[in-house]
């Protein structure tokens, strides 16, 4: 229930963005977690592909792929990256920047992001995929989660964000951040 470490803005060691965002609490009275019952709250279970127009669903609304986890094993992503299926396209796009550049490279390298992810929605892809493969010699990976976060909102602003999935391939994350493709 929450956590007692020391908060990370308080630390002067450098931290992961996403644990400057974690926070403490303490929960009222909760009733015990039904699995049988409630297995909708408790599966961690979700899909990745295009969820067309919620509003007007028609029956291409329900060819998603199906995990039975949101972190997957090397084979399944292996299968997601090279998914050959009617109907599914991946593409791979780094979110690396030149750490040189600095703050202005990373712009740059979120503003080409965001241009790519686009012209993939364009050409028919619903699955992007973004990998930090590739850091070091000279190449920084910027902040995992505030790069998928940020391409998210873009695409909203966009109003494409239903018609892509989104995969992380990382070696950043070590907590579990749960959310709908």
């Amino acid at each position: 229930m929450g956590t007692d470490t020391p908060l990370a803005v308080l630390s002067d060691k450098p931290q992961p963005l996403y644990q400057l965002l974690q926070t403490t609490f303490c929960p009222g009275h909760q009733s015990p977690i039904d699995c049988i019952r409630e297995e909708l709250i408790t599966s961690a279970e979700t899909t990745i592909g295009s969820e067309r127009n919620l509003l007007k669903p028609e029956p291409e609304s329900c060819r998603l792929i199906e995990l039975k986890t949101p972190i997957l094993t090397n084979e399944e992503f292996a299968k997601l990256k090279h998914v050959d299926c009617p109907g599914f396209k991946s593409i791979t796009l780094p979110i690396l920047y030149k750490l040189a550049e600095g703050a202005a490279g990373l712009e740059m390298a979120l503003a080409e992001l965001f241009a790519k992810a686009s012209q993939a929605i364009r050409d028919g892809t619903n699955i992007l995929i973004l990998t930090d493969r590739g850091i070091g010699s000279g190449q920084c990976g910027r902040p995992r989660a505030a790069g998928i976060a940020g391409l998210h909102h873009h695409l909203i602003r966009e109003g494409t964000r239903t018609r892509v999935g989104l995969v992380l391939e990382s070696g950043e994350p070590r907590e579990s951040i749960i959310s709908r493709s």
